[in-house]
């Protein structure tokens, strides 16, 4: 979804679909994702802390089978969520929204959630596993996990204390 958000307004600049058509568009994405269950509750949400599963039902939006919560899928969400919240930057009822609920997605995000070895983000969670064994680390996806979990605004993703590690 972080994709299309991002291909809407490309879709625009390049005239594929007008402004209108590509907000219209966007609004119902984030109007879905900022209504979407988030809850312990594997069963009856779309995510938890914050973060969405892998994958959700096309019908419910629910989480779709047992997939687990990424928060390199989450990140590059947040990035397309934040990319039409600073796109949609007019002065209008529908553009407005846009830019609140994606602001609104953005800090549900629990990045220090994530974190279990200082200074790294898990990869994954699932209700049944918990934390898979791997994290985020060099220059890879992990760039944009460590950069929209820095740079959040009410949860940043890190630790009161680093343990002298240097970020």
């Amino acid at each position: 979804m972080g994709f299309a958000l991002n291909a809407y307004a490309i879709g625009v600049e390049r005239g594929y679909v007008t402004r209108a058509q590509a907000r219209a568009r966007v609004l119902t994405t984030l109007r879905f994702l900022h209504a979407a269950p988030q809850g312990a509750d594997p069963a009856n949400s779309a995510g938890y802390q914050g973060f969405f599963y892998h994958f959700l039902n096309f019908g419910s939006g629910k989480r779709y089978g047992n997939s687990e919560l990424s928060t390199v899928d989450t990140a590059l969400l947040m990035a397309g969520v934040l990319f039409v919240g600073g796109y949609f930057d007019q002065d209008n009822d529908d553009e407005a929204q846009i830019r609140k609920l994606a602001d609104e997605l953005y800090r549900r995000v629990n990045w220090p959630w994530s974190i279990e070895h200082v200074p790294d983000i898990r990869m994954a969670w699932s209700p049944e596993g918990q934390f898979q064994t791997h994290d985020w680390r060099g220059y890879n996806e992990a760039m944009l996990v460590y950069i929209l979990a820095l740079g959040s605004p009410d949860v940043p993703g890190r630790p009161p204390d680093l343990g002298g590690v240097d970020l």
